[in-house]
């Protein structure tokens, strides 16, 4: 849970009801909220979750950003944003990102992953054979020809 905190304020277990006092002792003396799921997929919070500001992190923000995400948010914060080649680029803009406090980056960071929407990538998100490569493909948004690739490639290696 250590490392969540350094992006999000806010953490959850979720777990079987059969399995909620187990849970209940893990998390009931700190900041980690419950969550469990009962007959009928019926949802029932156990315990709230408390909001942990202090262990944000402004390179791991960065990095679950993309180039557009970030540049909005530095654009937001400091104006324009120094003309530098693409190779330099990542550390330019980490080193003034650094330069905000961590919970302004924070906030930047929610709202561009709140309005974040993935191209044509949502076939190959419910595909339950790839379950395990939603995050990567939420990341890479990869466009109907990189997909299609893809899949191809996945397909060749018997995925």
């Amino acid at each position: 849970m250590t490392s969540y905190y350094r992006a999000f304020p806010y953490a959850t277990v979720v777990a079987h009801t059969d399995d909620a006092d187990r849970y209940l002792r893990l998390v009931e003396d700190g900041p980690v909220g419950l969550i469990t799921v009962g007959p009928r997929d019926r949802l029932s919070v156990v315990k709230d979750a408390d909001a942990k500001t202090d262990s944000f992190e402004i390179r791991t923000m960065f990095n679950a950003l993309r180039l557009s995400e970030v540049t909005e948010v530095l654009q937001e914060e400091f104006g324009a944003l120094p003309a530098v080649p693409n190779g330099v680029r990542y550390a330019a803009y980490l080193e003034l990102a650094e330069q905000m406090s961590p919970t302004a980056f924070q906030a930047r960071m929610q709202a561009a992953l709140k309005t974040r929407e993935l191209r044509n990538s949502r076939p190959l998100m419910l595909t339950s054979s790839f379950a395990s490569l939603r995050a990567v493909v939420a990341q890479l948004d990869p466009d109907e020809q990189q997909q299609s690739r893809l899949l191809s490639w996945l397909n060749s290696r018997g995925a």
